[in-house]
Protein backbone atom coordinates (compact mmCIF):
# COMPACT_ATOMS: atom_id res chain seq x y z
CA UNK A 1 0.00 0.00 0.00
CA UNK A 2 2.95 2.33 1.45
CA UNK A 3 4.89 1.68 -2.00
CA UNK A 4 2.08 2.29 -4.46
CA UNK A 5 1.32 5.54 -2.50
CA UNK A 6 5.25 6.65 -2.70
CA UNK A 7 4.71 5.48 -6.96
CA UNK A 8 1.63 7.64 -7.22
CA UNK A 9 2.73 10.79 -5.20
CA UNK A 10 6.09 11.08 -7.25
CA UNK A 11 3.88 10.32 -10.44
CA UNK A 12 1.33 13.45 -10.17
CA UNK A 13 4.40 15.44 -8.39
CA UNK A 14 6.02 14.76 -11.98
CA UNK A 15 2.93 15.69 -13.87
CA UNK A 16 2.65 18.72 -12.22
CA UNK A 17 6.43 20.13 -12.80
CA UNK A 18 5.63 18.90 -16.21
CA UNK A 19 3.01 21.80 -16.29
CA UNK A 20 4.18 24.31 -13.95
CA UNK A 21 8.19 23.72 -15.60
CA UNK A 22 11.29 24.33 -13.50
CA UNK A 23 12.05 24.02 -10.73
CA UNK A 24 9.58 20.91 -10.42
CA UNK A 25 10.46 19.09 -13.56
CA UNK A 26 12.53 16.18 -13.70
CA UNK A 27 13.45 13.23 -15.45
CA UNK A 28 13.05 9.87 -13.66
CA UNK A 29 16.11 8.37 -15.53
CA UNK A 30 18.28 11.22 -14.29
CA UNK A 31 17.20 10.50 -10.63
CA UNK A 32 17.69 7.39 -10.22
CA UNK A 33 21.08 7.78 -12.35
CA UNK A 34 22.24 10.63 -9.72
CA UNK A 35 20.87 7.86 -7.06
CA UNK A 36 23.12 5.29 -8.19
CA UNK A 37 25.88 7.33 -8.79
CA UNK A 38 25.43 8.99 -4.99
CA UNK A 39 25.88 5.68 -3.82
CA UNK A 40 28.60 4.81 -5.49
CA UNK A 41 31.00 8.01 -5.06
CA UNK A 42 30.16 8.19 -0.99
CA UNK A 43 32.11 5.54 0.99
CA UNK A 44 29.01 5.94 3.72
CA UNK A 45 25.29 7.73 2.66
CA UNK A 46 22.26 7.70 4.05
CA UNK A 47 19.41 9.22 3.27
CA UNK A 48 16.88 10.90 5.55
CA UNK A 49 13.39 13.37 6.63
CA UNK A 50 14.11 16.28 8.78
CA UNK A 51 11.17 15.33 10.54
CA UNK A 52 11.50 11.53 11.27
CA UNK A 53 12.24 10.15 14.80
CA UNK A 54 13.95 7.42 13.34
CA UNK A 55 15.73 9.61 10.99
CA UNK A 56 16.97 12.07 13.91
CA UNK A 57 18.10 8.74 15.96
CA UNK A 58 19.95 6.73 13.25
CA UNK A 59 21.82 10.47 12.50
CA UNK A 60 22.49 10.28 16.45
CA UNK A 61 24.21 6.61 15.58
CA UNK A 62 26.05 7.87 13.13
CA UNK A 63 27.24 11.01 14.37
CA UNK A 64 30.93 9.90 15.03
CA UNK A 65 31.01 8.79 11.70
CA UNK A 66 32.26 10.03 8.13
CA UNK A 67 28.72 9.63 6.34
CA UNK A 68 26.94 11.85 3.67
CA UNK A 69 23.93 12.81 4.83
CA UNK A 70 21.66 13.49 1.93
CA UNK A 71 17.96 15.23 3.50
CA UNK A 72 14.83 14.06 1.32
CA UNK A 73 13.03 16.54 2.85
CA UNK A 74 11.01 17.38 6.20
CA UNK A 75 8.47 13.95 5.35
CA UNK A 76 7.06 11.75 2.73
CA UNK A 77 4.03 14.06 2.40
CA UNK A 78 6.33 17.62 2.38
CA UNK A 79 8.63 16.03 -0.53
CA UNK A 80 9.53 18.03 -4.05
CA UNK A 81 8.99 16.06 -7.04
CA UNK A 82 12.52 14.70 -7.12
CA UNK A 83 12.65 13.68 -3.64
CA UNK A 84 9.59 12.06 -4.24
CA UNK A 85 11.18 10.29 -7.30
CA UNK A 86 14.29 9.67 -5.01
CA UNK A 87 12.46 7.80 -2.65
CA UNK A 88 10.86 5.41 -5.56
CA UNK A 89 14.05 4.70 -6.93
CA UNK A 90 15.42 3.95 -3.21
CA UNK A 91 12.30 1.03 -2.75
CA UNK A 92 13.73 -0.68 -6.11
CA UNK A 93 17.20 -0.86 -4.90
CA UNK A 94 16.30 -1.57 -1.09
CA UNK A 95 12.15 -3.07 -1.02
CA UNK A 96 11.00 -0.75 1.20
CA UNK A 97 9.88 2.79 1.17
CA UNK A 98 11.09 3.93 4.71
CA UNK A 99 13.59 6.39 5.66
CA UNK A 100 16.37 6.12 6.47
CA UNK A 101 18.52 4.34 4.45
CA UNK A 102 22.18 3.64 5.01
CA UNK A 103 24.57 2.83 2.25
CA UNK A 104 28.23 1.41 2.81
CA UNK A 105 30.50 1.11 0.41
CA UNK A 106 27.59 0.68 -2.44
CA UNK A 107 25.64 -2.07 -0.33
CA UNK A 108 22.58 -1.32 1.74
CA UNK A 109 23.35 -1.52 5.41
CA UNK A 110 19.31 -1.01 6.23
CA UNK A 111 17.60 1.60 7.72
CA UNK A 112 17.40 2.64 11.54
CA UNK A 113 16.16 -0.61 13.05
CA UNK A 114 15.06 -2.78 10.03
CA UNK A 115 17.01 -4.50 6.92
CA UNK A 116 20.65 -4.88 5.59
CA UNK A 117 22.72 -7.84 7.02
CA UNK A 118 21.98 -8.20 10.16
CA UNK A 119 17.90 -7.88 9.75
CA UNK A 120 18.24 -4.96 12.34
CA UNK A 121 19.51 -1.65 10.59
CA UNK A 122 22.15 0.77 12.00
CA UNK A 123 20.68 -0.56 15.53
CA UNK A 124 21.62 -3.84 14.83
CA UNK A 125 24.92 -2.94 13.19
CA UNK A 126 25.55 -0.56 16.33
CA UNK A 127 24.54 -3.50 18.90
CA UNK A 128 26.80 -5.78 17.25
CA UNK A 129 29.89 -3.73 16.98
CA UNK A 130 29.78 -3.77 12.84
CA UNK A 131 29.40 -0.06 12.77
CA UNK A 132 33.18 0.37 13.85
CA UNK A 133 34.00 -2.05 11.51
CA UNK A 134 32.33 -0.85 7.91
CA UNK A 135 32.73 2.91 9.34
CA UNK A 136 35.30 5.76 8.98
CA UNK A 137 35.29 8.02 11.89
CA UNK A 138 35.50 11.52 11.69
CA UNK A 139 38.48 13.18 11.92
CA UNK A 140 39.61 15.47 14.73
CA UNK A 141 41.68 18.23 13.34
CA UNK A 142 43.80 20.25 15.97
CA UNK A 143 45.67 23.43 14.73
CA UNK A 144 47.87 25.70 16.53
CA UNK A 145 47.06 29.46 17.11
CA UNK A 146 48.40 32.05 14.72
CA UNK A 147 51.14 34.07 16.21
CA UNK A 148 50.48 37.38 17.60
Amino acid sequence: MVATLVAVQATVLGVIGEIIGSPFRFNSDDVRADLKDEIKKNKAIIYTYAWSPFSTSALDALKNYDVTVIELGFEWFLMGPTESETRVALQEITGSTALPKLFVNGQYQGGYSTDGPSGNGIVGLQKNGQLDKILKKKVVKRGKMGKR
